[in-house]
């Protein structure tokens, strides 16, 4: 570009010059020191000019390595379960932007974050290292996705509103923290993954009082996780394709708790507070794409092993007021301290979940995706132990103290201690497992504009009834100041209808 203009802007002094030029020799002097100073003037304006373009051109440059991205998703949702006063709701479900800068083809930064109404959360901080020798290597040090097809996948482009059950309970978030190394030879269709992460990223970790210790997603143990994730993709001619893999998790938690329990609420082993717990699992999954009838894709996942919940231990006292009698010539003053030591196991539950997807392209713009998934948390307990077993070792010992002053009135003095250690858990809805079937039709007016219809429903297992009728599992709700009781022992509603309307940029 800067040549073309240099070569015009001279073309024109030329012609300048040569409408110049005088009939006489006598004036050819003067003329050409004036021509030659206006040449003079012209050509460092050019220079200027070019020196200009060549600095927009750097700035330009720099520019095309800074890709903007993002998408909000504004829905309106009606739930059926009568816990929710609010029964229906608008809201923006995700509003995200991302910045992803390039300086180098092996170098690229991302930074992401999700906008709320009352904020904002980060939700991917990293930085990836390719190998520029082997093409086959990469390092990522930072917050980013978890190694797992449903977490991997962009909440753009699922074809329903959330993701399964069993990918929210085991990856809350979605994202980790730490460093991860991928493998993936261009020449083969194979790609392993492994990851070296904090572990306990938007865990909810509740003290004995019920309130979630772990809001900021602080690593609160010194322990790390490993995640690994090897898939293959097969190719099938004209009809499309298949990838499978595999997956593993295995990792250590920190116990919160000085008791730790089996999936069956029976005792395992007595630890100390900040020893560590082990939780694993492993799965697999395929997805298979065909490009017959318009495209369609069956997409599934199985994943199974052993998962730790944390407890907790706690202590508070409670003094009585003063009780006194008097009888005959005898005053009594009795003072009643009660010591309650709060131990909440730690529990390490057998589960099993997955899904399965079936999606199908309708002509260009519509879109059928139906799913079905499921998430066992406690595959060691039937329906009718369900709110039944418990474990329990609470105790309580009494010690008083007396003293006696005095002959009329004798002063009676009783300090009572009451030492109580409340050490139990019982099972309950943690335990439930849950089938839940969701159908979607997506509409899309453009490839950046689309509208999600979706409707889900949630099936409760259905616990057992005691000799006298009664549920075995109830849960109470105060909804409006009034009491909601559901009960386990029916499949009670749970559905929710969403209306999505999502734009990408």
């Amino acid at each position: 570009m800067i040549k073309n203009l240099q070569n015009t802007v001279v073309l024109v002094v030329m012609v300048c010059v040569a409408a110049m030029m005088p009939g006489t020799e006598a004036c050819a002097q003067g003329k050409n020191d004036s021509i030659k100073e206006e040449v003079t003037t012209l050509r460092d304006r050019v220079t200027g000019v070019e020196e200009k373009l060549a600095t927009a051109e750097n700035s330009l440059e720099k520019l095309t390595k800074i890709k903007l991205s993002g998408y909000i998703q504004a829905q309106w949702q009606h739930f059926e379960d009568p816990k929710f006063y609010i029964n229906n709701t608008f809201s923006v479900r995700r509003a995200r932007f991302k910045i992803q800068y390039k300086p180098a083809d092996e170098v690229v930064f991302v930074l992401q974050t999700d906008f709320f109404a009352t904020g904002a959360l980060l939700k991917d901080a990293y930085v990836a290292l390719k190998d520029p020798w082997l093409k086959t290597f990469s390092f990522w040090a930072g917050q980013f996705n978890r190694p797992n097809y449903e977490v991997e996948y962009s909440s753009s482009n699922r074809e329903v509103p959330e993701r399964s059950m069993v990918i929210r309970r085991l990856y809350p978030g979605e994202r980790g923290i730490g460093v991860k190394l991928e493998v993936a030879p261009p020449a083969l269709p194979i790609k392993l993954q492994l990851a070296l992460l904090n572990g306990n990223e938007y865990l909810v970790v509740d003290d004995i009082y019920g309130e979630n210790i772990n809001l900021w997603s602080v690593d609160f143990d010194p322990f790390k996780d490993i995640m690994s994730r090897l898939t293959y993709k097969f190719r099938l001619g004209n009809f499309g394709g298949l990838d499978i893999g595999v997956n593993g998790y295995y990792g250590w938690m920190k116990s919160n708790s000085t008791t730790v329990l089996n999936s069956d609420y029976t005792f395992s082993k007595n630890v100390g507070v900040g020893d560590y717990v082990t939780r694993h699992w492993v799965g697999g999954e395929f997805q298979l794409y065909l490009d017959i009838l318009g495209g369609m894709s069956i997409k599934a996942e199985y994943m199974m092993g052993v998962n730790a919940y944390p407890g907790a231990v706690g202590s508070f006292s409670v003094q009585d007021p003063m009780q006194t009698t008097l009888a005959n010539d005898t005053l009594m003053m009795t003072t009643t301290i009660t010591n309650t030591n709060q131990i909440n196991p730690t529990i390490r539950r057998n589960f099993m979940g997955g899904y399965v997807y079936l999606i199908k392209n309708i002509g260009k713009r519509n879109q059928f995706a139906f799913r079905w998934d499921f998430f066992d948390p406690n595959t060691k307990l039937g329906k009718d132990q369900i709110g039944v077993v418990k474990y329990d070792n609470s105790s309580t010992d009494v010690v008083t103290n007396q003293t006696i002053d005095g002959t009329n009135p004798v002063i009676v003095l009783n300090d009572v201690t009451n030492n109580v250690t409340k050490n139990t858990l019982k099972s309950g809805s943690s335990d439930i497992t849950y089938n839940t079937f969701t159908v979607a039709w997506n509409y899309f007016f453009t490839d950046n504009l689309k509208v999600q219809v979706a409707y889900e429903m949630p099936v409760n297992e259905k616990v057992a009834i005691d000799a006298s009728g009664n549920s075995n599992l109830v849960k109470k709700y105060t909804v409006n100041d009034q009491p909601v009781y559901n009960d386990y022992s029916r499949v009670f509603p749970q559905n929710i209808l969403t209306i999505r309307l999502q734009a990408k940029f």
